[in-house]
């Protein structure tokens, strides 16, 4: 399953899959998050070209950095339930984030993210700036933005261990 060979080459975790179809995924940042969001719509939209019209599937997600709560497999907690309503709002083909992971992407992005206001946000308490995290084109432009967003993230890396 593509969702599941992207996720290892991102450090990330699949919590669960949910009943809509979607997955519930965890990473260790919001930058790995969304370069594992980028690349898997850049697949998507690959495959897209390749199937007739009524085969076609889009994507759309939405990540958020925030306190969870691990139990029996599963995760809970106000980061998760933000995350989840971000998600909501998004459109289908784009990734928008929370304000805490787009603040982590700064000057990492040929374009910065979007910020598309502040939104009232079911069983949230306070109103949340939600972005919308463009890339600068499909294709060459696109790999490019993945290639450097993986390796700054590698730097940072190495100098945290090293």
């Amino acid at each position: 399953m593509l969702v599941r060979g992207l996720l290892a080459r991102h450090g990330g975790r699949e919590v669960k899959r949910m009943e809509e179809g979607g997955f519930l995924l965890e990473f260790e940042s919001g930058p790995l998050a969304v370069a594992f969001a980028l690349e898997w719509r850049a697949a998507v939209d690959a495959r897209n070209r390749a199937v007739p019209t009524e085969r076609r599937v889009s994507v759309r997600a939405g990540a958020h950095l925030g306190m969870v709560v691990h139990r029996d497999g599963d995760v809970f907690g106000e980061g998760v339930n933000l995350a989840a309503r971000i998600e909501s709002l998004a459109r289908p083909g784009t990734v928008y984030v929370s304000e805490t992971v787009a603040a982590q992407l700064e000057g990492r992005l040929k374009a910065p993210p979007v910020k598309l206001g502040r939104n009232e946000l079911k069983n949230i308490r306070l109103p949340v700036a939600v972005f919308r995290i463009d890339t600068p084109g499909e294709g060459r432009g696109e790999r490019a933005l993945l290639s450097r967003v993986r390796s700054l993230l590698g730097r940072k890396r190495a100098r945290a261990d090293g």
